[in-house]
């Protein structure tokens, strides 16, 4: 039988795909500023978020004492800071970007002081406290980053840019947890939570950099052609 006229050339698959992820990565990481900022941020905090998910418990048990049973109730507060979040988030979508990448910023600061709070909290009550805190903290970044990234990116690009940013937060994710394991292991734990609230300090002024380019942008007017003629 005869191919297509519109099927792709032996090898065809492989380059167009090598050339859609160049494409891609080039207008992400060179192109537009705010969306490298914007990865760079998320894979910062998942850095050091996947951390603290990942040795929570190590963290509950020699830091707080803590059994199984209370380290489950305060997952649980940490999950409800999680749907209180979720629920305020709603009405984010129609915030500026500036006002946005302040939440992040917010959060994010939050929850490096949620953070240090627990090498000096004392009791079950406030720890529960301090895991609400974080969970809304958790529950900011990633749905804003991704609304931010479905609005500033144009369309023949978005799938693109959103197969990136996963992949750069999973794999720091990945290092976060190698990292701060190590760091835990070698160094103790006080020092494994102790760095994961500098990361989350970290990603707050990163959100903060994001801010004074929304407001630099405003001021002066787009730098560069608008993003739908960015072929």
């Amino acid at each position: 039988s005869t191919a297509s006229p519109h099927s792709p050339a032996p090898g065809g698959l492989t380059t167009a795909f090598f050339r859609d992820l160049l494409e891609g990565v080039r207008f992400a990481l060179i192109k537009q500023q705010r969306i490298l900022l914007l990865i760079v941020a998320a894979s910062l905090y998942t850095f050091g978020g996947a951390a603290f998910s990942t040795l929570y418990p190590v963290f509950a048990k020699k830091l707080l004492d803590l059994g199984p049973v209370e380290v489950g109730y305060l997952w649980s507060a940490f999950g409800v800071g999680l749907l209180v979040m979720s629920l305020i988030l709603v009405g984010v979508s129609t915030w500026d970007l500036r006002n946005r990448f302040l939440l992040m910023a917010g959060s994010s600061a939050a929850n490096g002081a949620a953070l240090l709070g627990l090498l000096w909290v004392d009791g079950e009550m406030a720890a529960a406290g301090l895991m609400v805190c974080m969970g809304a903290g958790t529950g900011t970044l990633t749905p804003i980053a991704w609304g931010v990234l479905q609005e500033i990116a144009p369309g023949h690009m978005l799938g693109r840019v959103l197969a990136i940013y996963t992949t750069a937060a999973m794999a720091t994710a990945i290092g976060g947890m190698s990292a701060f394991g190590w760091i835990t292991q070698t160094h103790g734990e006080r020092t494994g939570v102790f760095g994961i609230a500098l990361v989350m300090f970290g990603t707050a002024a990163l959100a903060i950099v994001l801010t004074r380019w929304v407001k630099v942008r405003q001021r002066g007017g787009p730098a560069s052609e608008p993003e739908s003629h960015l072929r």
